[in-house]
């Protein structure tokens, strides 16, 4: 990963800055089209159909995420939307985005036809990390972390000193932002070219959804939404989810199902609640539904199970 990084970095993104203009650049409360509703927020089959056609939902709200730290994104490949504070633009290749600390942001698919790849910098507090999104039909979307490294000597500097020429829109104010952002691109890739990615991007992935798991574990009960589960990883909701699916081979949902389904287990052996109760104990407040994903799940009705889990 680190030489297919590298590559993008020097080959591909430093050149792109270099030809940065003014144009290309996108900053929130610019010119963008108005959000007029996208995906719903919590997931489902109406969600996958809107971002496979790149359409919107009427009635629903864009499920935003924010971050406490600076996050620049990179066009590489392709066309993304991104809808920030309110408004959407089009990403393309060559194309870059500041998006300051706590604004609400989302990646979409642009077109149907033509997929994407974005490469992310996420300015923290102690480190910087690099991760690429992408979308295309056949792989749907991807999530890979690139690199993770301390935040040290000026890196961090550079990207903070960009956003704020950007902001502040000073006397050739875009000439600092260019000049900033192509010199700390280059400063963080010869440190990764010294010194390696950093952590080990699979061991991020899977620290990343074991936190979520064992927050899935202690709070089934509740009514939780995709946003609600991806805000205690601090990751987007459309991150989380690809990141969940392909770390554990399943849907963040289909795993939520499984444990309040054992957990709907234990009840029903151990105690005389009705199914009903188990059912709003377990985070189902639908009876009907509860019984139609436990024969689902556990191949046979609840109240079988009770029957076979008793001397």
């Amino acid at each position: 990963m680190a030489d297919s990084l590298l590559t993008i970095l020097t080959g591909q993104l430093v050149p792109a800055l270099e030809a940065l203009t003014p144009e290309r650049l996108v900053l929130p409360h610019e010119a963008g089209k108005a959000s007029v509703g996208a995906f719903p927020g919590g997931g489902g089959s109406a969600r996958e159909e809107a971002l496979d056609a790149g359409e919107d939902v009427p009635g629903f709200g864009y499920s935003y995420g924010s971050h406490a730290g600076l996050e620049l994104i990179f066009g590489v490949h392709g066309r993304a939307e991104l809808a920030m504070a309110g408004r959407r633009y089009t990403l393309a290749e060559g194309d870059v985005a500041i998006v300051p600390s706590g604004v609400p942001h989302l990646e979409r698919l642009h077109s149907r036809q033509q997929g994407y790849h974005l490469l992310w910098l996420c300015v923290a507090p102690d480190r910087l990390a690099m991760h690429s999104s992408s979308y295309s039909r056949g792989n749907r979307f991807q999530l890979v972390r690139g690199a993770s490294i301390p935040r040290c000597g000026a890196i961090g500097r550079c990207f903070e000193a960009a956003a704020e020429e950007a902001a502040e829109r000073g006397t050739l104010w875009f000439q600092l932002v260019r000049a900033r952002l192509l010199e700390g691109l280059v400063l963080a890739a010869r440190h990764i070219q010294e010194n390696g990615p950093g952590q080990d991007p699979m061991k991020s992935r899977q620290s990343t959804v074991d936190v979520a798991k064992v927050f899935l574990q202690s709070h089934f009960s509740q009514e939780l939404t995709l946003d609600a589960i991806a805000k205690e990883v601090f990751l987007s909701p459309n991150y989380f989810s690809s990141l969940f699916t392909q770390t554990e081979g399943k849907t963040v949902f289909e795993y939520l199902h499984e444990v309040r389904i054992d957990e709907a287990k234990r009840l029903l052996a151990e105690t005389d609640l009705p199914v009903r109760q188990i059912a709003r104990r377990v985070g189902i407040p639908s009876p009907s539904y509860f019984c139609r994903l436990f024969r689902r799940t556990a191949g046979k009705s609840a109240k079988d199970y009770r029957t076979g889990a008793r001397p």
